[in-house]
């Protein structure tokens, strides 16, 4: 019989065609050892940074073990001689669903591992760290849509998936008019079409008609015509008939209905996360359902005009025509058309989530949270051009962990950049934090404030009686210096510009009370201008009031950087320095 045992923790779930030749065990953290059932719901569960041992043998063949991650298997040892495989695996800070394959001869298993975070709550912080930075990049790919219009309305709040799929609606309603006014004023083609027609509407001999009156040929009595003879009461004639199967029409109802397709199939995903997670399913994702939902309606009706049904042929891969980019009605739709399709197409890093290292997934979250933060206390709008690039049928997004990000944040008569990974080169080395916010206005120097996204907490009793609350661990705060003395910038001259700098933990909201008035690294940021801030979905008030009440200060009083050094005063003629005693 094959077996396969993993120890401590882990959920695991099978799929083979012999399942019953398959056993499977693993131990609990009380160290008893249990047996698994294949497509039992009770299992075990996986952490972060936890180091587990794995076991598999077989009694006629032995184990493969395949993932595409080598280092997943780099300490599994394979002894085929003795049929089995054995050794630990670490998934370091990756969270989330982790699959891999167990072969024995042509038996495959595929094994499929839930690991969750042990700093954050994995059934509402982690599913929301994961839910902002999607609906985050998303709102950024509709931003830049939007931006590319003279008829832009743009948005400070947060760029939520309700939000962009709210401004989808709007959208769609726009595109109602516009084909409204194509369905009531349409632009028809003329075609020709020989078919019969009653001798008295002949009005002029085609070459049709000419020969059925010499062929006798036709339908019905046969009238004596002056001038002409013998005609039948109807012959065949060409006719000139108007239609709406355009090329216009085609490519207005072949994008309707994609349109409609891409809507379903973002509800089909949304489905099937709804079945597969039983334990978090949200009033949001619910709401978000519901927006698709009335969406795919509208879209289904729209299908119901003449101009879209009668339109039946695929349009041919050519050039959009003058008609549709200019004329009234269609030119709306067009751009419309093309925006939605665009925006429902978004792809990138940001948004490939399933596995991902949550010290990454909290950076891109960090980073996409600051620059709604940004926007929102300064009426600025965000322009993330600089992060999208058009591919086949969509958009995509170039936001990802160790890849420079900047987006710009126009303002009167202040401006400003976040910028996500930016390297500072400098004589005693490359100084490289988080996330840097630059303040720029006219007639003075550019001005940083430095926020580092650390997925680390220090709640130990040691942390709690020296600084009176959890915070990231020091050395995070001891970098944070190290950025505000060694990044310079030597443009016109050799000047200091991070002016403020925080530290941004994972801090639940239940462990937040209190933190204001207990924590010294809270006080820090006062009285240092270097500090740290709990940093969560739902729990992000007091780094948004920070960063809010810095970027509003008048110019003089944001470059404040820290107390002041010693100075030089008339005494230090006579050898002191601010009235002391130099010592000899």
């Amino acid at each position: 019989m094959e077996g396969i045992v993993v120890e401590n923790h882990g959920r695991l779930h099978l799929d083979a065609s012999d399942v019953d030749q398959i056993e499977v065990r693993y131990t609990g953290v009380d160290g008893a050892e249990r047996q698994w059932e294949p497509e039992s719901l009770a299992g075990p569960i996986l952490f972060e940074e936890v180091t587990y041992q794995f076991w598999a043998d077989g009694t006629e063949h032995a184990p493969f073990v395949h993932h595409r991650d080598p280092h997943f298997t780099r300490d599994i040892t394979l002894r085929p001689d003795r049929r089995s495989a054995s050794g630990s695996f670490n998934l370091q800070r990756q969270v989330g669903t982790l699959a891999f394959v167990v072969t024995f001869g042509t038996t495959q298993i595929m094994i499929e591992l839930e690991v969750v975070p042990t700093k954050i709550d994995y059934a509402t912080d982690y599913q929301s760290l994961i839910s902002e930075v999607a609906s985050g990049a998303r709102g950024l790919a509709l931003a830049y849509m939007r931006s590319t219009h003279t008829g832009a309305r743009h948005s400070s709040h947060r760029a939520t998936e309700i939000e962009w799929l709210t401004a989808l609606r709007q959208e769609l309603e726009a595109l109602q008019r516009a084909l409204a006014r194509v369905n009531a004023q349409p632009y028809r083609h003329l075609y020709r079409e020989v078919r019969p027609t009653p001798n008295h509407k002949i009005r002029r001999l085609d070459s049709v008609a000419r020969r059925a009156i010499m062929r006798g040929k036709g339908g019905g009595a046969v009238d004596e015509i002056d001038g002409i003879g013998p005609v039948r009461r109807t012959i065949d004639s060409v006719n000139a008939v108007t239609t709406l199967d355009t090329p216009e029409h085609r490519w207005l109802s072949l994008q309707v209905r994609q349109l409609h397709l891409q809507v379903q199939g973002v509800g089909a995903v949304l489905d099937k996360e709804a079945r597969r997670s039983t334990s978090w399913i949200g009033e949001r994702r619910k709401a978000e359902r519901a927006e698709l939902q009335h969406l795919a309606d509208s879209l289904k009706r729209l299908q119901e005009l003449d101009v879209l049904r009668h339109a039946q042929q695929a349009p041919q891969p050519s050039p959009p025509s003058l008609t549709l980019i200019s004329a009234p009605g269609y030119r709306d739709a067009y751009r419309i058309l093309t925006e939605l399709r665009l925006g429902l197409a978004v792809e990138g890093e940001a948004l490939k989530l399933q596995t991902k290292d949550i010290h990454d997934l909290y950076e891109l979250w960090a980073f996409i949270e600051i620059v709604r933060i940004v926007a929102a206390h300064t009426g600025a709008h965000p322009d993330p051009t600089g992060l999208i690039r058009h591919h086949s049928g969509g958009l995509r997004i170039d936001l990802q962990a160790g890849t420079l990000s900047e987006i710009p944040i126009a303002g009167e008569p202040r401006s400003f950049t976040v910028a996500y990974n930016r390297v500072y080169p400098g004589q005693t080395g490359d100084q490289k934090p988080d996330i840097v916010v630059r303040v720029r206005e006219s007639n003075a120097p550019d001005l940083i404030l430095v926020l580092d996204a650390k997925y680390r907490v220090d709640a130990t009793d040691e942390f709690r009686a020296r600084y009176g609350a959890p915070g990231p661990p020091i050395d995070a705060i001891n970098a944070l210096h190290r950025y505000r003395d060694a990044i310079v910038i030597r443009d016109p001259g050799p000047t200091r510009p991070v002016v403020r700098c925080a530290a941004l933990f994972p801090l639940t909201v239940e462990e937040t009370p209190g933190f204001e008035d207990n924590s010294e690294l809270y006080d820090a940021l006062s009285q240092l201008g270097v500090g740290a801030l709990p940093f969560l979905p739902g729990n992000v008030d007091l780094a948004s009031a920070w960063i809010g009440g810095l970027l509003t200060l008048p110019i003089h009083e944001l470059a404040w950087n820290g107390p002041p050094g010693p100075t030089v005063d008339q005494a230090s003629a006579t050898g002191t320095l601010s009235g002391e005693k130099t010592p000899t």
